[in-house]
């Protein structure tokens, strides 16, 4: 699955992102994707958020403007 969080505020990121995740595990997804830009403050708040709900945001090296994480 995939959000994409282009003209979302900073401010209602960590709800979207939130409601991704629960999303995600209740569709039984492996892998979710998370579009944020460029934006380095939409990808340190995007970042921490998974990080709080145990999970190891990966794959921004590669593609600076999405985040991939696993759920299993």
């Amino acid at each position: 699955m995939q959000i994409d969080l282009h003209g979302v505020k900073h401010e209602d990121v960590v709800r979207r992102v939130d409601i991704f995740i629960w999303e995600c595990m209740q569709n039984n997804v492996n892998q979710g994707s998370i579009i944020t830009g460029n934006s380095t403050v939409m990808k340190e708040i995007v970042t921490k958020c998974l990080r709080e709900h145990g999970l190891n945001p990966h794959g921004f090296f590669n593609n600076g403007g999405k985040i991939i994480f696993d759920l299993y």
